[in-house]
């Protein structure tokens, strides 16, 4: 019942069509789904990072769907949040642990609200790492005898992992974690099972007998994971190679030097520093940093009290592989040039986020009374787990949690649609928005100043019949004639406000006379 309505809440207030906020790196989520073209859109248009998993997954709904681009878009990506939710709750037994992952989810604190929000990876790279741990997690309890089970177990990991790096190059951290624990733990068995040999008091030929069987499993699983590693590869180098843009200042070779590791450290530091002294305008944000720190501490000492207790048990294996996937990530966006060159954003440490809040559920699903714990104990524990998961989502706007709440972004540009076939060029943020209620029908572009993420989009916009032009955070005033992209634009009408933007009608006078 509570997830429900955490579910509901979330979505209310954060699902595209819903949103108040939607902005324009959203909107082009929207646009790729809509005029989704493969192989060149396989990432986000402009770059060559974050995957297209979104759009792909939208545009195939869409042509089943009686819904907008918009709300298929928006649909997909609480999919995606929900099986992310339902794959990682497996590890937990208790409810309560599952309610405060729900929150963890599907209402963040507010610097990592962007997690929910169309625009960015996390929602599709947490659900392929959950089916990614959901496989792992089998193949690890599966018995060893059932190699075609293990053998689609390794596979759908596999791809899983692939797929998610593909979405989030900050995937390579669990990637390369659980590469080092598949090897160390196939390594483990393959002693174990000499030393069982060596001294167990069987006939030679039934030895050789079920070491053969072994192998012969062992070999195919071995062979399954080299040849899904190489296609997959293969898939990601293809992939980047189809990218519209590379940018210099990112990927492996794009790496910060120590003076500058220091200045983002620094950075850091001064953010959480000016978040524990209630600096950041947000009460509740510096509360959740207070509770968080005093989580950590009680859980910390509760861990190392128990951790080799017979008890202390379920799916404690993967606590080292959270924390290191947490602090391999920290250390990649220390290092990525990137990084500095994007400000340090919030948005960066929502991997870390999910990795330690992974840990720290799963150390407290594991308390138990009184092998472990007093009773009394764990209750001021579970209040104040809870406590800090509250916190943290009451950092979110007011109208989260409001009977009513601002008009959304979707709804307050319904007006677009009467304007019938046209294109819109204006600054980046608002330029974008203008295509996000009826794409099929409108073409839409930053002004040639401006970054343009879509070249296409820009010749779809200056073949369109009429052209408006957006004024917010652009244009002073409307010129009689303009030229854009080396087209010369003839103002057609006057100026008016629609859907809250001020706009004037130009036809493309170069197409005209060609």
């Amino acid at each position: 019942m509570f997830i429900v309505l955490i579910f509901i809440l979330s979505f209310r207030a954060f699902a595209g069509f819903l949103a108040p906020d939607f902005d324009a790196d959203q909107a082009v989520h929207v646009m790729m789904a809509y005029d989704l073209q493969l192989p060149e859109d396989l990432y986000y248009w402009g770059q060559s990072r974050l995957g297209s998993l979104l759009p792909i997954v939208s545009h195939w709904l869409l042509k089943i769907s009686p819904f907008s681009p918009l709300e298929v878009v928006s649909y997909v990506q609480y999919g995606f949040l929900a099986i992310s939710f339902f794959c990682f709750i497996r590890l937990f037994r208790k409810p309560i642990t599952k309610v405060v992952f729900a929150l963890i989810c599907f209402l963040p604190p507010q610097p990592f609200l962007k997690l929910v929000e169309v625009a960015h990876p996390y929602a599709p790279q947490f659900a392929l790492l959950g089916i990614a741990l959901v496989s792992a997690d089998q193949l690890i309890t599966s018995p060893e005898s059932n190699t075609i089970k293990k053998n689609v177990l390794s596979f759908v990991a596999l791809v899983s992992l692939i797929l998610s790096v593909w979405v989030s190059d900050l995937s390579l951290v669990p990637k390369g974690l659980a590469a080092i624990l598949v090897v160390s733990t196939f390594l483990q068995r393959y002693r174990k099972s000499n030393k069982q040999n060596r001294f167990v008091g069987e006939t030679l030929a039934h030895q050789s007998q079920d070491a053969t069987l072994k192998l012969l499993r062992t070999s195919s699983i071995v062979i399954c994971t080299f040849v899904t590693l190489l296609l997959g590869s293969a898939f990601l180098v293809y992939a980047k190679s189809t990218a519209s843009q590379q940018d210099e200042n990112y990927g492996i070779l794009a790496i910060n030097g120590l003076d500058v590791i220091a200045d983002i450290v620094r950075s850091i530091l001064v953010a959480v520093s000016h978040t524990f002294l209630f600096q950041v305008g947000n009460p509740f944000l510096s509360l959740y940093a207070i509770a968080v720190l005093g989580l950590v501490f009680v859980l910390a000492y509760y861990w190392f009290q128990a951790r080799h207790t017979p008890v202390f048990t379920n799916r404690t294996y993967w606590i080292p592989f959270f924390l290191g996937s947490a602090i391999g990530s920290f250390f990649l966006i220390l290092l990525s040039r990137w990084t500095l060159i994007q400000s340090t954003p919030p948005r960066y440490f929502i991997g870390i986020y999910i990795f330690l809040w992974l840990s720290a559920l799963i150390v407290f699903d594991n308390l138990r009374s009184p092998e472990l714990i007093r009773k009394n104990a764990l209750r001021r524990v579970t209040t104040l787990l809870v406590l800090t998961a509250l916190l943290g989502s009451l950092s979110l706007p007011e109208y989260v949690f409001a009977l009513e709440k601002p008009q959304s972004r979707f709804s307050m540009l319904q007006p677009i649609a009467t304007l019938g076939q046209a294109g819109f060029i204006g600054e980046y943020w608002a330029s974008y928005l203008m295509c996000i209620v009826a794409p099929e029908q409108t073409s839409c572009t930053p002004h040639d100043q401006s970054f343009f993420r879509c070249g296409r989009c820009v010749q779809a916009v200056l073949a369109s019949p009429i052209i408006y032009l957006v004024e917010r955070d652009w244009l002073e005033s409307f010129p009689e004639e303009i030229e854009q992209f080396g087209q010369r634009l003839e103002k057609q009408g006057k100026v008016k406000k629609i859907a809250g933007y001020w706009m004037a009608p130009y036809r493309n006078m170069t197409v005209s006379k060609n």
